[in-house]
């Protein structure tokens, strides 16, 4: 059967079962036991934990497939650009500037070039966005200077802008919306992370780009005053066509899949409810 964002909690063990069979044909992102992002190899069962919880196990992490859309995910000075074709966008990148929520120093910081009137942001043109159908686009991110992250589809508010949502990265609380924001949150990671995402509707207006925008203010609008050499970290850009974020799937130069865990239970004893001992946590996995 396939299951979304559900999850089934019995006692959770350090292996799982031997009645368990398990696939996986790619490899694929996990929480581990202090709250890092850990790469786990193709037909491995993924242990998942908190991420603000460091050491509780939520479970065997089971996920349908997904993709990820955006490239260089990790890499905003490569495909990603701090021009704008709308409005002044006086932004930098600096990349390899601080620790990711991987533990490697390979997060880049976005920063204002000067003191001014403007935005700041990174953006990724030519993303695919099909009318109609419900997209969920996630990043983490780190105060530096700057209070606020803004993810949006384009860099001001007119008609044009579907969807665009404000998250406070010092307080971890959601922010301001604009367009058609269908479901937002904001998850704290360790070391002052945390992982941002917005879902939304596609619309016949939607433009094809992501942007990333270090804030200054709790708004979402054309302009704001910002302040050189300040901004916001940034690391493991996402655009899954989901209604929510799944695990985070790295990319460089293509789109990434990540398949699907399959699993199945072989209880030719019917000891189901009796004496198998395990937890699954469920993100529309195929049972």
């Amino acid at each position: 059967m396939s299951l979304v964002k559900s999850t089934l909690t019995l006692n959770s063990t350090a292996q799982p079962p031997a009645s368990l069979s398990f696939s996986r044909s790619s490899a694929a992102t996990r929480l581990n036991n202090i709250g890092l992002v850990e790469l786990v190899p193709a037909n491995e069962i993924r242990q998942d934990y908190y991420p603000n919880d460091i050491g509780h196990i939520k479970g065997w992490l089971l996920e349908e497939s997904s993709s990820n859309s955006l490239l260089q995910s990790q890499d905003f000075g490569t495909t990603w650009i701090t021009t704008t074709s709308q409005q002044t966008n006086n932004g930098s990148v600096s990349t390899n500037n601080v620790r990711s929520p991987d533990g490697t120093a390979n997060a880049d910081l976005l920063s204002s070039s000067s003191t001014a009137t403007a935005i700041t942001a990174v953006r990724q043109q030519g993303v695919t966005f099909t009318s109609g159908q419900t997209y969920t686009v996630s990043v983490y991110a780190k105060k530096r200077d700057y209070n606020f992250l803004e993810i949006s589809n384009r860099d001001n508010n007119d008609s044009g802008m579907t969807f665009s949502k404000v998250f406070n990265l010092s307080t971890g609380a959601l922010g301001s919306s604009g367009g058609t924001v269908g479901a937002a949150e904001i998850m704290a990671h360790p070391n002052g992370w945390y992982r941002c995402q917005v879902t939304f509707t596609a619309n016949g207006t939607t433009d094809t780009e992501v942007y990333f925008k270090a804030r200054s203010d709790d708004a979402v609008s054309t302009t704001y005053s910002i302040t050189s050499g300040q901004g916001i970290y940034l690391w493991g850009a996402q655009s899954e066509n989901k209604p929510y974020a799944t695990s985070y799937i790295p990319t460089t130069t293509v789109a990434v899949t990540r398949a699907a865990d399959v699993c199945f239970l072989e209880d030719t004893d019917n000891k189901w409810n009796t004496d198998i001992g395990m937890s699954l946590w469920m993100d529309g996995a195929t049972l």
